[in-house]
């Protein structure tokens, strides 16, 4: 593969799931001089951690089907509940129909690869996602405020707006859910994971929010279900 090629990896981060540690060090040596960034993780239960700490950070995730606590398709159905349109690329010694099945129900899946992996192969298709285009998607959330969820930018009054820490994570996980209702329970555990928490915490966290975009109202509260964000598009 040619270096002009590779270098449509410079601006993606990539999660690797792989129990078997030689073939783990393999793909991230393989990755690592293209990618941005390279998260790993030899099992489920501790890929979908990174994956909560980091979801904004991560583009695709390549994983092996069969892990240790949870497998690939129990991690990918938390994982599509913070964001339903990642990117994922499904390994596999033993690509049987039952699991190509189960890969297809997951909307997310972009390839299915047989192993051994074939590094350029790995390669062609990463950077295949990295090129392939996507229009700019505007959500309008009031007449003040807008974002680019492409980009992933917030916009107050025609002017970027940051948001840090717990606000920014709970904001993001509602957008990439437009429209939808996230339960307490969903959003307690992607902010907060095994740490102790209450829906006091997260009301505290939705009020330091809601000063931040200036706007009470575009955050909504749904009584005894959870959070979620509307469009006004």
């Amino acid at each position: 593969m040619g270096n002009n090629f590779l270098n449509l990896l410079n601006n993606i981060s990539v999660l690797i799931v792989e129990d078997d540690e030689v073939a783990l060090f393999g793909l991230k040596q393989a990755l690592l001089p293209y990618c941005k960034n390279v998260f790993e993780a030899q099992d489920g239960l501790s890929a979908f951690e990174i994956y909560r700490k980091n979801s904004n950070n991560i583009d695709i995730v390549v994983t092996d089907i069969n892990l240790p606590e949870l497998n690939a398709f129990e991690m990918l159905e938390r994982i599509i509940k913070i964001n339903p349109n990642q990117k994922t690329i499904i390994m596999t010694s033993y690509p049987t129909d039952s699991n190509l099945q189960h890969s297809f129900k997951i909307n997310n899946v972009c390839l299915f690869l047989r192993k051994p992996i074939n590094i350029p192969d790995l390669q062609t298709h990463l950077a295949i996602l990295a090129k392939k285009p996507q229009d700019d998607i505007i959500i309008q959330l009031s007449d003040r405020i807008y974002v680019n969820k492409t980009k992933k930018e917030i916009f107050l009054d025609n002017k970027p707006l940051i948001l840090n820490g717990l606000g920014n994570n709970f904001f993001w996980l509602l957008i990439n859910n437009i429209n939808r209702v996230m339960s307490y329970d969903i959003l307690q555990d992607y902010l907060y994971g095994e740490k102790e928490s209450s829906v006091y915490n997260l009301r505290m966290v939705v009020v330091r929010l809601k000063n931040q975009l200036q706007d009470k109202n575009i955050i909504i509260n749904i009584q005894d279900e959870g959070y979620m964000i509307k469009s006004i598009n």
